[in-house]
């Protein structure tokens, strides 16, 4: 049967035959039958950012949606796995990300009788893994005869910030040549103060990675600089505040030996 594309939006209509548009989205799926159920998605892979409280455990409540009521509750089961993580940064296109290596545990979801909405919980713990490199977290569902699921969705995992501090995030796109490359922080509030750094990075394994780092500071000015051993540049950078598109640091394309970049957190 010919595959038809529907879209996610706040409520199930029937149309001239069977459409389904699910809530809360507008991302393109593909499916062949009725009975579908998927996943809350972003418009971009990897947008969804989950902080985990320090040294704490956290849980999250996400959503899924389904096509069609039951009379019934209904429950179904999600898994993760680094292959599902691969196939995701695959289909989507996606540089790869580091999976995480925290542990969590994941429950069943539950869509109430009557409902095209339901939810299930992401218990992530805090075991000093987490952060300031960005981790991933791929879930999926349990195959099940006679539902058609949606594929595979990818959460971003950082540590939150305590108080008196904001989040920003670093991010930083390599080029063929990550070995050219690494970066330095620094607090510039009372003199040049090292924060964080890293780099050079493995060639060829981090050949064109896009890398994101979190980071709680306090209030005060701050340098970022971008490295090139080489001298030709050709990475690419940017600093914002926290998951938001409040640019700190425009993206830059590095051209030479090295960039320099200030800001200020409030």
């Amino acid at each position: 049967m010919k595959k038809k594309r529907y879209k996610y939006i706040k409520s199930v209509f029937i149309l001239s035959f069977m459409a389904l548009l699910l809530a809360g989205c507008e991302e393109d799926l593909e499916t062949d039958l009725s009975n579908f159920v998927g996943f809350e998605i972003d418009s971009e892979p990897f947008r969804r950012l989950l902080l985990v409280e320090p040294n704490g455990t956290t849980t999250f409540e996400e959503r899924v949606y389904a096509s069609e009521r039951s009379s019934s509750e209904r429950r179904y089961q999600v898994t993760s796995s680094l292959d599902m993580h691969n196939a995701f940064i695959e289909d989507n296109g996606a540089l790869p990300r580091v999976y995480i290596s925290s542990n969590y545990t994941l429950s069943e979801v539950v869509i109430p009788a009557n409902s095209l909405e339901g939810t299930f919980t992401v218990t992530i713990e805090d075991d000093d893994v987490i952060g300031p490199l960005r981790q991933q977290l791929t879930l999926g569902f349990v195959d099940e005869a006679g539902v058609d699921f949606a594929g595979p969705i990818s959460l971003s995992i950082n540590e939150a910030c305590g108080d008196g501090t904001t989040l920003v995030n670093f991010s930083l796109g390599l080029d063929d040549w990550p070995d050219e490359t690494n970066w330095e922080l620094y607090d510039l509030t009372s003199g040049q103060v090292l924060v964080d750094s890293d780099g050079p990075f493995g060639n060829p394994e981090f050949d064109n990675f896009n890398l994101f780092y979190d980071f709680c500071l306090p209030p005060g000015n701050y340098g970022m600089v971008v490295y090139d051993s080489f001298g030709d540049g050709g990475v690419t950078y940017s600093v914002k505040l926290g998951d938001q598109d409040d640019f700190l640091v425009d993206p830059i394309i590095t051209d030479n030996a090295q960039s320099v970049s200030t800001f200020t957190i409030e």
